[in-house]
């Protein structure tokens, strides 16, 4: 029992066996769980650390409501920024990963039709759920360095760790900022780790199979991380 929930882990270091095994015996619940619950924690931990007044006296002072709150309301409104704020980050956690997980797969299953390759849904979910090993690993992290701060502001919480190239670029404009944000490490490795298991599903070869993750990478994230806001901005100009 205790071997098939640390199965997913072996990843990390035989990423190509661990894959064609997990894909083969159609090892998903675990690897699932491992990175629902650690993004849970981390949500969990980011609230308990988010300094959520900042964020509500600057908004009420932005709406007016300040001058009229009292101290009573204003500490209430508070309160439930902050409970929604864990609510939120553990609601991410326990359903929007596994949903996320499950849309990944379906895609891959549209691609398998696409390009005329037979590959099983079940092992298809089960190259997703273990490429997001690495992702609950920074979740976890995220979620310790996140309880060892006194308090954190939600720029803070959002660049405590800091994956893509865009952290290390601060005078890019928005646009290359955006497109810097496309190269990061963690998407990187779940796409070659994709790319992988998606080889092991359908009898590809790994080159192609990493290939064609990469490129779907390039052509998704860069639609919502690029392509969308650019339009958004040149709509509200």
């Amino acid at each position: 029992m205790i071997q098939k929930l640390l199965f997913p882990l072996q990843v990390l270091f035989r990423p190509i066996e661990t894959l064609e095994l997990g894909v083969r015996n159609r090892r998903y619940v675990a690897a699932l769980l491992f990175a629902s619950i650690a993004t849970a924690l981390s949500g969990a931990a980011l609230a308990w650390k988010l300094d959520a007044s900042r964020v509500v006296l600057s908004e009420m002072a932005a709406s007016g409501e300040l001058a009229k709150a009292s101290e009573r309301e204003v500490i209430d409104q508070i309160d439930q920024s902050q409970r929604i704020a864990l609510v939120k980050g553990v609601a991410t956690g326990i359903f929007l990963v596994p949903l996320i997980a499950l849309a990944i797969a379906l895609g891959l299953k549209i691609v398998c039709w696409i390009i005329g390759r037979k590959g099983a849904f079940a092992s298809l979910l089960s190259a997703v759920a273990l490429a997001l090993v690495p992702f609950a690993i920074v979740k976890l992290i995220e979620a310790i360095s996140a309880v060892n701060q006194v308090s954190l502001t939600p720029t803070m919480a959002a660049e405590l760790l800091p994956t893509s190239l865009a952290a290390l670029i601060h005078d890019a404009a928005p646009r290359m900022r955006r497109v810097y944000t496309l190269i990061d490490v963690i998407n990187l490795w779940i796409a070659g780790l994709i790319g992988i298991g998606f080889s092991a599903a359908t009898a590809w070869k790994h080159s192609r199979g990493i290939a064609l993750s990469f490129a779907l990478y390039l052509l998704f994230a860069g639609a919502l991380l690029v392509g969308l806001p650019g339009l958004i901005s040149q709509e509200g100009v």
